[in-house]
């Protein structure tokens, strides 16, 4: 009995060592809330009990000037007033209160709350984006970008597409919640350059569907975009999401758009996104949604938009579902009645012109010839900022849908391919970092290389809190100084618009008040203590800074030998990052270094208390991987002696050995019947080698303990 016992508290302290040991493992998921205060205020229409369930941020409302716009809210009410603020020119509509409604539902399959408030908007509202503002009762309530005013319509479709951001993962070293910046800044400026007028995003917006700040970063990167967004999920935003509950309250449904699958109705255009599920396919709910949808739009030119492509491969295909079946992605063909269902539906409804998809990380591009002859492209995109098969590269595609059906994309720099059609986004490092109270805000960039569009008046965009006064203006980079070209009052917070040359390298800033102090450093985990020579040493250490934001970190291992770089990688909290290195004989001490905007810096040194050489061994850092329920596999290897400088704050990443890592997801990616196995890195804080040693040796001990407490009660 005694042993029993014995066995039952070692079993619990193995489970507790992971957390004890590894805190930086342990705390890995959710972030802590932001700090009180602007951010507080910036995320609220997200994040209140009481909120617009509809539109949303990432779901607008389209009204003509002097039509009807209906706002579904979360809770009881009885009456509202209101008005609308036009996100890039500032001007205010004050909306005209109608009354309520309760029979009426969103345009979308997933939730719908208790009551509508339905108001009019003014015959002279000019077109515009607009951020909605209400009061209920007593309560403010407001949600960005949440309606489109347009009085006929747009002459053309030119949409963003991009797809698998995989907030919340991280790939060479950095933390894709950084990566959207460069985005943010391509949307804007195309939007200005090229007509681009609608953003789609077809999926796995989160790593993990229960990442909730995942889509809060996303919330935040997306709402300095000046057009409208939609977006529709992923396998891996149903990735650990108990039920569809979960789902539509608590994560996607909350943060993103508070649906399944919806309608979108634009002049002569509609866009209909779809919810393919973790499975890669249509349940009967959505089929149904689809089926009602395509016969209520019969006289619109239709886009679908869904997460796992339809079509495997790139190519020109025709012919019935049967004679088509190996051509279709797995989790289509492994379901032939539903794919077969979809693909009647496209040759029966004639309006329908493009696919829009995601899932392989790859460009697929399909053309399917109905038996009349028109055309339907069913586009797959690349990976926004996620691993990748050999070859591919972070990017998204500019799609072109013409009032008579005619479709093309637009590849900018190079000749378009269906195999290769979407932008190389990697060569435009950009990143944005900011202050912790949302009194400045700074872009960081590095854009050599960079060919596919002309960034000598490319788009920036400051959130600055609603008191800011950002009458100190920095700008270091070696050229022409940008200008603000517009100052618009958003009511809870300003939004400074600016065009900036941003080809070279530089920091752009705009601030409240000067930056004296450097970034602070502090220094959490440190395993294992003391590190042979030869061994890998782990630091988790956490910078933050008062000022303009950390654009920098770095740190190499001093000592008798002089100077040699540790692989910096971002953590998987805001301001953490993972140092790694080999010990090498004569080593010292740590450096790590925290750059700011303003030039401030910090530096922290960490004494090494290194054991004398026993056995000399050589420890990779082995790979951290996310857990979901199932296996892609994509190989990347990165060369000794390789400087990976990214998008998010710069971090040094020297690699003594190739390195490949499996990236998770759900279900496994296939092209026929193979799973395909190519390159892509994609690193999280990791467990250095004497942690494993540690680990092992805990598991053995329970393990013993356990098998003597069962021989003790055997007969």
């Amino acid at each position: 009995m005694a042993l029993a016992r014995v066995a039952a508290v070692a079993l619990l302290l193995l489970l507790l060592l992971p957390l004890a040991a590894f805190p930086h493992l342990a705390e890995a998921s959710p972030m802590p809330p932001p700090p009180e205060g602007f951010y507080e205020v910036f995320y609220s229409p997200v994040e209140g009990r009481e909120r617009i369930l509809w539109p949303t941020w990432s779901y607008p409302a389209v009204v003509e000037p002097g039509g009807e716009l209906r706002v579904n809210l979360s809770f009881e009410a009885r009456e509202a007033s209101g008005f609308i603020v036009e996100v890039s020119s500032g001007v205010r509509v004050e909306l005209e209160y109608l009354g309520l409604d309760v029979e009426w539902s969103p345009p979308a399959l997933g939730v719908k709350g208790p009551v509508t408030i339905v108001f009019k908007v003014p015959g002279e509202a000019p077109d515009g984006l607009y951020n909605l503002y209400l009061d209920v009762e007593g309560r403010s309530l407001w949600m960005p970008r949440a309606v489109l005013v347009s009085s006929r319509g747009p002459e053309r479709l030119v949409i963003f597409h991009m797809t698998d951001v995989h907030v919340g993962a991280s790939n060479k070293g950095i933390m894709n919640d950084a990566k959207i910046a460069r985005y943010v800044v391509a949307i804007n400026t195309l939007a200005e350059s090229l007509g681009v007028n609608l953003v789609v995003a077809t999926g796995d917006i989160a790593d993990i569907g229960t990442q909730a700040w995942a889509y809060r970063s996303f919330y935040y990167a997306m709402n300095q975009v000046l057009v409208p967004t939609l977006t529709v999920p992923g396998n891996h935003d149903w990735a650990q999401v108990p039920r569809e509950e979960y789902f539509l309250n608590r994560f996607f449904g909350k943060y993103v758009v508070p649906g399944r699958s919806w309608v979108w109705v634009w002049g002569d255009f509609a866009v209909v996104g779809l919810d393919s599920g973790s499975r890669g396919f249509f349940d009967e709910n959505v089929m149904a949604f689809l089926e009602e949808a395509l016969e209520a739009l019969s006289d619109k030119k239709v886009v679908l938009a869904f997460h796992h492509p339809i079509f495997s491969r790139s190519g020109e295909y025709k012919g019935g579902p049967e004679r088509l079946s190996g051509y279709l992605y797995s989790s289509w063909r492994e379901h032939m009645d539903v794919a077969a269902r979809v693909l009647n539906l496209v040759e029966e409804h004639k309006n329908v012109v493009a696919v829009l998809s995601g899932h392989v990380h790859r460009d697929a591009d399909a053309i399917y010839e109905r038996s009349d002859g028109s055309k339907v492209y069913f586009i797959t995109t690349t990976t926004l900022q996620h691993g990748y098969p050999r070859g591919y590269y972070w990017g998204a595609k500019i799609v072109v849908v013409e009032r008579d059906g005619n479709v093309k994309v637009l590849s900018l720099d190079r000749e378009y391919r269906l195999d290769k059609g979407s932008i190389n986004f990697e060569p435009l490092n950009i990143y944005t970092t900011a202050s912790l109270d949302g009194s400045s805000q700074s872009w960081v960039y590095s854009t050599e290389g960079f060919k596919a569009f002309n960034l000598s008046e490319a788009t920036l965009t400051f959130i600055l809190r609603p008191d800011a006064d950002p009458s100190l203006y920095y700008n270091t980079t070696v050229g022409t100084a940008p200008t603000i070209v517009g100052e618009v009052d958003l009511v809870f917070y300003k939004l400074y618009i600016a065009k900036a040359d941003l080809r070279g390298e530089g920091t752009i800033t705009l601030a409240s008040r000067p930056d004296n102090e450097p970034p602070s450093i502090k220094v959490a985990v440190v395993t294992p203590s003391t590190p042979r020579v030869g061994s890998v040493v782990t630091v988790v250490v956490n910078v933050g800074d008062e000022g303009w934001g950390v654009i920098d970190v770095r740190a190499w291992l001093a000592g008798k030998d002089g100077k040699v770089e540790a692989t910096v990688a971002m953590g998987p909290k805001r301001g953490e990052y993972i140092v790694r290195a080999e010990v090498s004989e004569g080593a010292s001490k740590i450096v790590i270094e925290a750059v700011d905007a303003a030039g401030n810096k910090a530096v922290e040194e960490l004494e090494l208390a290194v054991r004398s050489i026993e056995t000399t061994t050589t420890t990779t850092p082995p790979a951290q991987t996310t857990p979901t329920t199932a296996t892609e596999t994509y190989e990347t290897g990165y060369e000794a002696k390789e400087t990976i400088t990214d998008t998010g704050p710069k971090t040094t990443a020297t690699n003594e050995k190739k390195q490949v890592e499996t990236i998770t997801t759900t279900p496994i990616l296939e092209e026929g019947k193979a799973t395909i196995t190519d390159t892509a890195t994609a690193e999280t804080p990791m467990v250095a080698g004497g942690d494993l040693i540690i680990l092992a040796a805990a598991i053995a001990a329970a393990i013993i303990i356990v098998a003597a407490a069962l021989r003790a009660k055997s007969p």
